[in-house]
């Protein structure tokens, strides 16, 4: 099996993972916040939902928190860079860019468009980053 097969394979089973990680994280963090620490655009999302009725307002949180551009590339950054790491380490700037950008658009391909917009401005950053 050729080193390229070997990358190919592993950019899917991280993408795989990652995404199967937002799902679980997304849940975690409406279970467990606190709403009191939650910030002002968060507590506000909060009292309208249960101003209109909510009754299942875990529920409704991790379904706002799968669909918040912001939420998203901010867990989806960490995860992603633990996964490049594994693959390819940190030693090579453009492999670890190279490597992380494979994942983001392998993640693309089984993603709504919220997390889509998410991906885009992680690759953009690390395409960024490739060029300087």
């Amino acid at each position: 099996m050729t080193v390229i097969k070997i990358e190919k394979r592993q950019i899917k089973e991280a993408a795989s993972d990652v995404r199967s990680w937002i799902e679980d994280a997304v849940g975690d963090m409406a279970n467990y916040t606190d709403h009191h620490m939650m910030d002002k655009k968060w507590r506000v999302k909060l009292a309208q939902a249960k101003r209109d009725g909510v009754t299942d307002l875990r529920g409704w949180l991790a379904d706002e928190y799968y669909n918040d551009k912001d939420t998203l590339a901010d867990l989806c950054g960490d995860k992603i860079h633990d996964e490049t790491t594994i693959i390819c380490g940190r030693k090579d700037r453009d492999q670890f860019d190279r490597i992380y950008i494979a994942i983001c658009e392998e993640m693309k391909t089984m993603s709504h468009p919220q997390l889509v917009r998410a991906l885009d401005e992680l690759i953009a950053f690390h395409k960024k980053e490739e060029s300087s």
